[in-house]
Parts: C-alpha cells; sequence; structure tokens
C-alpha cells in the first residue's frame, strides 16, 4: 500500500504543484485586502467622546437629556445626565470644525404621560428654563475642533 501512494507522488507532483500556487496566490490576495482596508469610506468623519457637565444657577441638573444637534446632517446625539449633572456621550461621523446646537430636555413628563399604574402624571414645571429646551433659542453650542475625547460643561442661568 505505501509503494501505491510512492507510485501516485509521482503522477500527482504536479497537482501539488498546482495546489501550493493556489494557495500562495490566495495568501498574496489576502495579504493584499487586508492591507488596503475593508472599504473604508474616505469622506466619512470620525468618532469622538463628548462629555461635560450641565449646571443651572451654579447647581447640577440633576434629571433630563442633553442633546447635540449636528448643524451639518441634522442629527441628533444623546445622553441621559447623572445626579451630579455629568454626561458622556459618543458621536460618530463628525468632521473638525463641525458645530452642533445644545438643548436639554426630557425634564417634565410628556403630555399624557402615565405612571405604573397607568394614571396620569402630573405637569410639572421644568426646573430649566424652556429657552434651553430647543436648540434654537438656547443659545448653547459646541464645536468639535479634531478627533478624540470633547469637554463641554454648559453654566445655564434662570434669569
Amino acid at each position: 500500500m505505501l509503494s501505491h501512494y510512492m507510485f501516485q507522488c509521482g503522477v500527482n507532483c504536479t497537482k501539488m504543484k498546482y495546489d501550493l500556487f493556489l494557495c500562495r496566490t490566495y495568501a498574496w490576495l489576502m495579504l493584499a485586502f487586508l492591507l488596503t482596508g475593508c472599504g473604508a469610506d474616505p469622506d466619512s468623519g470620525v468618532t469622538v467622546q463628548v462629555s461635560g457637565k450641565v449646571t443651572l444657577d451654579s447647581q447640577p441638573v440633576s434629571e433630563g437629556t442633553i442633546w447635540f444637534s449636528s448643524d451639518r446632517s441634522g442629527a441628533e446625539f444623546n445622553a441621559i445626565l447623572e445626579s451630579d449633572g455629568t454626561y458622556d456621550l459618543t458621536i460618530p461621523d463628525v468632521y473638525p470644525g463641525e458645530s452642533f446646537g445644545i438643548f436639554i430636555g426630557g425634564i417634565s413628563p410628556e403630555e399624557g404621560a402615565e405612571d405604573e399604574d397607568g394614571n396620569p402624571l402630573p405637569d410639572s414645571p421644568s426646573p430649566v428654563p424652556a429657552m434651553y429646551q430647543e436648540s434654537a433659542t438656547s443659545g448653547l453650542t459646541a464645536i468639535i475642533k479634531e478627533d478624540g475625547v470633547h469637554t463641554f460643561d454648559f453654566e445655564l442661568t434662570s434669569k
């Protein structure tokens, strides 16, 4: 039986060389594909990390959501404010110099909101003045200067 394989080796050596050639070609093609990337769009922006603190009259805004609205694309990104007024947010596809309008929302219950028992939640005045609850009127902006980590603190006033 061993002699049978030895004989076939002489017959199949050409096939083995061909298989080795295909294997090497495949390896080079895969290496070239990996080195050139996986088709990333050269016109896409970078992902940035944004964090900071929101205060009202020097006191942390401990409830609500901070919204970043891109002036370029109109896309909106948000983060829930922590009890100490801090937030942390990742924003994809940002270009250096891109500007964002900022507003604070989600502070008072939405109209028709109910508690867990189905009872309507009472309307309660928001601790944050209405002007800060819309991007067009808040006057708050953030400009991303480069990729990486950015800190934006916002001091709101009730007057």
